[in-house]
This record gives structure tokens, sequence and C-alpha cells, in this order.
């Protein structure tokens, strides 16, 4: 807004050195040659008042609060995990945006399947989300979890899952999500549903309360 109000400012004074100048012109000179003059010189003022503009500090804030954002919620991420997954926010950040998918909604399920990171799921196969091995998977599977190499390709993984298998077929609210990734109906160790009865409060939980925390660090 100072930009343009400086703009306006020049602009004005730019067309009262004008019509000064107009007034000497005509003395002295034809017509034809004011002319000339004239949009010569309303071309180079117009050129100077847009690389004033164009190159402003507003320009250069628009930027930075787009990089903010992103630091913000690699910050709130960041500030959710600890031990393998200590200072993965960045990881989990990238991940979000290469499947479109909610960087917080990640975070979330990471932190209910693993025990908020301490889980020997996690310690022993790199697996942050307790991810299922199918058939015809080309990792390795201790029971009927995935093995990774590495969390980050755990992370990879998950974000994959998320995208193809849920959000694109529709799945797009944690309830609905959760239906399908911990059904009640799973058999495992003789129980049907074992934890999964939790799975859909734990996770919301987790969003909702990183959500706020992020609304508090943008607001700081």
């Amino acid at each position: 807004m100072e930009q343009m109000v400086l703009i306006l400012f020049l602009s004005f004074i730019s067309v009262s050195i004008l019509f000064v100048l107009k007034m000497i012109w005509r003395l002295i000179m034809n017509t034809a040659n004011f002319i000339k003059f004239m949009g010569l010189f309303l071309f180079v003022t117009t050129v100077v008042a847009l690389r004033v503009y164009f190159t402003s500090d507003d320009n250069v804030e628009i930027s930075a609060k787009a990089n903010q954002t992103d630091n913000y919620i690699v910050k709130v991420i960041n500030n959710n995990l600890s031990g393998l997954l200590e200072n993965k926010g960045e990881v989990y950040y990238d991940t979000s945006i290469k499947y479109n998918v909610s960087p917080l909604l990640l975070v979330a399920i990471t932190l209910h399947e693993t025990d908020n990171c301490k889980s020997n799921l996690l310690k022993t196969t790199n697996n942050v989300a307790g991810i299922n091995h199918v058939s015809g998977d080309n990792y390795k599977a201790i029971g009927r979890y995935n093995i990774y190499e590495t969390v980050e390709n755990s992370i990879d993984h998950l974000g994959y899952i998320l995208k193809v298998f849920y959000i694109d077929a529709g799945k797009k609210t944690i309830d609905q999500i959760g239906k399908k990734y911990a059904p009640l109906n799973d058999y495992q160790n003789g129980k049907y549903g074992m934890s999964n009865s939790s799975w859909i409060p734990n996770v919301t939980k987790n969003y909702n309360r990183m959500e706020k925390e992020l609304e508090v660090s943008k607001d700081k």
C-alpha cells in the first residue's frame, strides 16, 4: 500500500513537471517535438515506477510468508516426534507435497501406530505406521508387518498408501480412513479389533492437537 501511494505521488510530481516543461517547450520548440519528448519521458518514468513496485519489500514479504508457513508446519511436526523419528518433520512435509496428503494426518497416524515413536515395531522394522505386508510387495516382513530399510522409505510408503488407496478412493476424513485402515473386524492374536477401536479417536486427537499448535505458532 505504501508503495502504491509513493507511485501515485511520483506520478503527480511527474505530471506537474511535465506541465511546466510544456509551457517552456512551447516557447522554444514546436508541438511535434514536445509530443515526442513527453512520450519518452512518460515511458522512462513508468519503467522506473514499475521497477520500484516489483522489487519492493512487500513482494519479498509475500514469498517469505509462504516459506514461513512451511517452516511452521515442520516445526510443529518436529515438536511431536522423538526417537528414530526425531527431526523428521521435513521428510513428512515433503511426502505430503509429493502425494498431496495432509502432513498432520501422516504424523497423527504415525503417533498412534508407534505409541508416540516408542514402539518396538518402529525400532526393529522402521515401520512408522503399522503397515501390513501384502503379497507381491518388494519388502521383507516380520509377521504381518513390512520391514523398511529406513524410516524415510516407510514415511514415503505411508503417503503413497493414503493417496492411492484412501484419498483417491474418496476416503478423505479420519473416520472414513480409519474404518478401512484399522477395521474393527481385524483378527489379531485371537481377538477382533485388538486396539483398533482407539484408532479413530486417537488419530483425531493427534491431528486436532497439532492443528491448534500450528495456529498458535503462526500467531506468535
